[in-house]
Parts: C-alpha cells; structure tokens; sequence
C-alpha cells in the first residue's frame, strides 16, 4: 500500500500541521483558494480527518455559501460580515488574475489590451450599480478599482461620481471611508454633503421591477427583442382570440394603456396599430434579498452623559449630527466634537462615544 505523503497547508502566511492551527489560522481567502484546487481535500485526506472530508465533499453553492459551511465546519468562529467581505475579495481576485491571464494571452496588441482595461472597469462600474447598497460588496469592490484601475478612475471621477451619488450614496461614503479615494474624490467635502439625500440612505431605493425594465428598454430602442406589432384588425382579432396576457409598449388609443399588463381578450377592436410584448416572454430577474443596510441612526437623550455607543478598537466614519449635541473617541476624555466639526468633513472615529439633550436628534454613521 503506497503510503500517503503529508504536506503543510499554508493559511494567512502559517503552515498548518492540525487542525488546532487550521482553526488559529483560519484565512477565507485561504481556504477558499485550498478547497477550489483541491489542496483542501487531498490535506484531509493524508491527515486521517475523514470526517472533516467528507462534509466538504457535500459543499456546493456560491463563494460565500461555501465559505460559511467552512467556517461552521473548522469552527472558525468568524462573523457572516466577516465571510461575506472576505469571500468577495477572494472573487474580485480571482477575476483580476482571470483578467491578468487574458492579457497575457493577448496577441493583438495594445489597442485589445486597452479595450479589455476599459471594458473590465465599466464591468465593475456595472456591478457597483447592481450591488451598490451592499457593503460587504462595496467595501472590497473599491479597494480593488483603486489597485488596478485608479488612472482611468482619476480621468472618470467625475461621472462616477455622478452616477452613483443620487441612486447609490453609499458608494461615495464607502470611498470617503477609504484612506486612498478621501483625498481624491470629485467634489469637496461640503458639496458631497449637500448632495446626500438622507433618506435614501435609510431606506435604499428598490430596484425597477421586470416590467419598468421592459418599458425602459422599449423607449430607448423600439426594436426590443420580443415586441411584436398589430397593424389592421384581422390581426387585431387574432390576438382578441389569442386571449393571452400581454404588456402594452403602445397603441393608438387616447385611453393611454400604455405600460398596462392585460389579458388580449380584453382590447377593443379598434385599437391598432398596438405593439406589445407576451408577458411570458419578458425576462425574470433573480433580485436577491435587499442587504442590510450599513448606514447607521441613534436617536436618544443622554441626560448630559456620554454613551458608549460603539466600543473603542472599530473605526466609524460620522455622517451628520444634529447641532447641540457631541461626539467624540470612544473613551476620548476632554475630546468634544461639535455639529461644526463633524458635519461636510466625514471624520473617523476609534469607537464613538454620543452626548445628545433631545431624544429626536439624529446622528448617522457608518462602520469602516
């Protein structure tokens, strides 16, 4: 029998022998690298641990799914925040190096290297629009653009900016909480301020449901795939007949259906030319559960004490406070910080301490 040669795992820098140290040294970017090229499974395997080899056997799902069934089967003891931050990282990674192969596999010279650079930045643009209220994405996402795309970022700041202030705010708080975007962000402090809309940080916008999206695309291009016409009454009659249920694009009735989702049984046999889609057959977006939302509130009288509201040793970026009420460093004793010195400058605390005399002031932060 061919003896099983043992070798150390490498985890957050440290070999691990045990797995007392694959507990200590537990890395989800590390053990997410381990399981997908299998080194993982083969080091269960000449360690004897077949118990641990074979839950892993059972894993499936996406990066963050399989780096909580890890973490619950090593016993990590690491936080879903944690996981999720951790496991994106380990995804915007492993697409950079998918990136980074391509351009190295490329052969037709600088001008597909360019096009390939530019494409893989508006890809992360289109992701942050898609994720832009999750921070768990977002956080990770945008240490990556300033890595590998921060030149094109500086020429672009601008738009980028305008395109994500009004419908993703928590973009431009996440990069204002980021040492390396504070310093180079479109607009200064005070007109990032003023643009914040503090509702939409509390509550973030839902996104357009199938229906808006369809209607959207129609207006802008009216050749969209699956739309179909009626141009005299036969064809009218055919699609009464039909009796389906249809989303009007337009018609030529002043009754204004348009945008209406009806049964065809129902149109009158005047109204043509009418151009509609199959309800059947518009797309079905897969909208996962909203994130949580990362934007903080404390609203509450401290009867001129300080309250320990965060603990000292997490960095929090303070958003807006209410005048007549304090903050300053968790345990910071003779720091005081005013309404004049936190609001248009976003600073960042070590822990918060909160002093407030009128329980419906609000002082909105956020976690770095």
């Amino acid at each position: 029998m061919t003896k099983a040669i043992k070798f150390n795992l490498i985890l957050d820098g440290n070999p691990v022998r045990n797995r007392d140290d694959l507990s200590n040294n537990f890395n989800v970017e590390d053990i997410l690298r381990a399981y997908h090229n299998g080194s993982l499974k083969r080091w269960l395997d000449t360690r004897g641990m077949t118990k641990e080899s074979t839950k892993l056997d059972k894993i499936s799902g996406s990066d963050i799914e399989i780096a909580l069934k890890l973490c619950e089967i090593f016993q990590a003891g690491c936080t879903e925040e944690q996981v999720k931050q951790a496991a994106y990282a380990f995804e915007l990674r492993q697409k950079e190096a998918e990136q980074l192969e391509k351009y190295n596999n490329l052969k037709k010279g600088k001008d597909d290297i360019i096009s390939a650079y530019h494409s893989n930045y508006e890809d992360m643009l289109n992701e942050l629009d898609e994720k832009g209220n999750d921070y768990s994405f977002v956080k990770p996402a945008l240490k990556s653009l300033h890595e590998n795309h921060s030149g094109l970022y500086n020429l672009d700041k601008l738009l980028f900016y305008n395109r994500f202030i009004g419908k993703r705010p928590l973009i431009v708080l996440a990069m204002l909480a980021n040492d390396s975007f504070r310093g180079i962000m479109a607009r200064t402090y005070e007109e990032i301020f003023k643009a914040l809309d503090f509702a939409q940080l509390t509550d973030p916008q839902t996104p357009p449901s199938d229906i808006d999206v369809v209607i959207a695309n129609f207006k802008a291009d009216k050749n969209l795939p699956g739309a179909q016409t009626v141009n005299d009454a036969s064809e009218n009659e055919y699609l009464r007949k039909r009796n389906i249920s249809i989303l009007v694009l337009s018609c030529n009735d002043d009754r204004n259906i348009e945008g209406t989702r009806l049964e065809s049984g129902r149109l009158a046999s005047t109204w043509y030319p009418l151009t509609y889609i199959p309800v059947s057959h518009i797309p079905q977006s897969k909208s996962p559960a909203p994130p949580k939302n990362h934007v903080k509130i404390f609203a509450g009288e401290t009867e001129t004490y300080w309250k320990a509201l965060q603990p000292k040793g997490t960095r929090f970026m303070i958003i807006k406070m209410e005048s007549g009420n304090f903050v300053r460093n968790a345990g910071e004793t003779g720091q005081q910080l005013r309404a004049e010195d936190v609001n248009r400058k976003f600073p960042i605390l070590d822990g918060i301490d909160y002093m407030s005399n009128n329980e419906k002031h609000q002082l909105f932060y956020m976690e770095v």
